[in-house]
């Protein structure tokens, strides 16, 4: 995708894998989430983890998208993230992970504090997070 999404070519190490949720895709795909000081990402496995390809190079000018989650729904895998500047970002990816809209801010709001979100049905579109929503400073 355009500004902030990517293909995947262009991610290059160092990457902290992070410990966040990695849902295994329809196709057999297994996810880790990553992210250094510049961009964010997922790692994509098609052989059980025996090898890693990079896909995504999401980022926003305004922050750092911070410590991930993704959340597999019913037509897309959405990935969210903490930030610091006063909400959760989300990006999507409607082929399994290898491609990803632009991060954008949602409408929720989060103090740059660490939250969790799961999705309560496999493949639907209903999703349950646990976050701190107290707006400090300016709200996204």
């Amino acid at each position: 995708g355009g500004d902030g999404g990517g293909d995947g070519t262009e991610a290059e190490p160092p990457f902290d894998v992070s410990a966040c949720h990695a849902p295994v895709t329809p196709k057999g795909q297994v996810a880790e989430l990553f992210g250094n000081k510049t961009y964010a990402g997922v790692l994509l496995s098609t052989d059980r983890g025996a090898t890693w390809q990079p896909h995504g190079r999401l980022s926003d000018p305004r922050t750092d998208l911070i410590e991930g989650v993704a959340l597999e729904l019913s037509d897309r895998v959405l990935m969210l993230f903490r930030t610091k500047i006063g909400c959760v970002f989300a990006a999507a990816s409607h082929d399994s992970g290898r491609t990803w809209s632009v991060a954008a801010p949602l409408n929720v709001p989060n103090p740059n504090t660490k939250f969790d979100a799961i999705v309560l049905q496999p493949y639907s579109d209903t999703i349950l997070m646990a976050l701190n929503n107290h707006r400090r400073g300016v709200f996204c």
